[in-house]
């Protein structure tokens, strides 16, 4: 009894022993793996797992195989693609992928050159602009100094900290300074950073005819929107970037773009809704032009919305010709059999829908085989029911 006892004492530590060898074997092995040949990127949305390796693999005399590799991440739900987030890149804004895997939006600083706009340098908030600081107008004869609130080249009575010349606020306003911040005079739209002059609050006799004041829903001009900072924002056209907060031109007036036709689809003003089965609206994902809701490109799956498995006929990828999914391959099985009355449906390579449940025809063999004087063969019926087809109790005895 003691000897048993031992033996039972001393396997787990040999186990032991054993899986602490094998794991260290499984650590050099992993030291030694080529990374160059190892894909580590994002991939793209039409991307699939990776294939594991397999774990019977063979090793030298008894050593054991090695273990299945990890399966690579899935290109669509495998996380963020920046290039596949909403909205547009610029020189100044652009999209990222945060540290959370979030699609997110990054802006360069303000010492980066941009051309986008008219402007020559990007502010930090996103835009490019005339200047962020004096040096920056130093070529220009009559606007040597950088007006820091409108971010342009203005004369050096614009920064004065005096209302003089024709400023309509103090060194701003006009048609020589920059654009006034909200409590400033004005006398027009065109004064006002936040493109709105409320005439209501004008003061009368020779002064400014109104202040500038953020925006409402219905002070803005003719093509723009009131943006959520309070300033008119010319809308978006075909193809502009946009985002939940940013109006197309063919949304209602001041309404942010609802999902009908020109609203923002993909991060751009879309020329529909564009809402159908492997539609999209970018030409990163159809190759059309931005804002052109179109197939999406052939061989692709940019969103997921085809599932390439059963109980269907569609293929993973988009067909590239119309809002659908490609047809899966001609004899694909769709509805694999599940039991010996009923027979597996296969796609036909054209259509996309599994054909009906079919059933075994009424007398396949099923079940059991036994064949004597009580038990006959089991068949099946036309519903998919194997019937065991015993003998009636009333059937006459056999002639001894």
């Amino acid at each position: 009894m003691k000897k048993t006892v031992q033996s039972k004492l001393l396997f787990p530590f040999l186990a032991l022993g054993t899986l602490f060898s094998w794991s260290v074997v499984g650590c050099e092995l992993i030291a030694t793996v080529d990374r160059n040949l190892i894909n580590e990127g994002g991939g793209t949305s039409t991307g699939g797992g990776g294939t594991g390796g397999t774990g019977t693999g063979t090793g030298t005399g008894t050593g054991m195989g090695g273990m299945g590799g990890m399966g690579g991440m899935g290109g669509g739900g495998g996380g963020c693609v920046a290039t596949e987030c909403p909205g547009m890149d610029t020189t100044c804004s652009f999209r990222i992928c945060d540290m959370n895997d979030m699609c997110a939006i990054e802006n360069a600083s303000d010492t980066t050159a941009c051309t986008e706009d008219g402007g020559a340098i990007c502010d930090g908030d996103g835009n490019c602009v005339e200047c962020n600081t004096d040096d920056q107008c130093a070529g220009n004869v009559t606007n040597t100094i950088c007006d820091t609130t409108a971010h342009v080249c203005v004369p050096p009575q614009c920064q004065n900290n005096v209302k003089d010349g024709d400023e309509t606020g103090v060194d701003c306003g006009g048609p020589t300074c920059g654009a006034c911040p909200n409590t400033e005079g004005c006398d027009g739209e065109s004064d006002c950073i936040s493109g709105f002059c409320d005439t209501t609050m004008g003061g009368g006799g020779n002064g400014p005819a109104g202040t500038c004041a953020p925006c409402g829903a219905s002070n803005c001009p003719t093509g723009e929107y009131c943006d959520n900072n309070n300033v008119c924002t010319p809308k978006g056209v075909q193809g502009d970037p946009c985002s939940a907060g940013v109006v197309c031109s063919g949304c209602q007036p001041n309404a942010v773009c609802p999902s009908t036709a020109n609203t923002c689809v993909d991060g751009v003003c879309c020329n529909s809704a564009c809402n159908g089965k492997c539609q999209s609206c970018t030409m990163a994902k159809t190759g059309q032009a931005n804002g052109t809701c179109s197939p999406n490109t052939v061989g692709t799956d940019p969103d997921n919305e085809c599932p390439g498995s059963t109980p269907t006929c569609e293929a993973a990828t988009c067909s590239g010709t119309s809002a659908a999914c490609a047809p899966a391959a001609n004899g694909a099985v769709c509805r694999p059999l599940s039991g010996d009355c009923d027979v597996a449906e296969t796609c036909d390579g054209v259509a996309t829908t599994c054909p009906a449940d079919g059933k075994a025809t009424a007398g396949t063999s099923c079940g059991s085989a036994t064949d004597t004087d009580c038990d006959n063969p089991d068949t099946c019926n036309s519903t998919g029911t194997c019937l065991p087809n015993f003998e009636n109790s009333a059937s006459p005895a056999a002639t001894p």
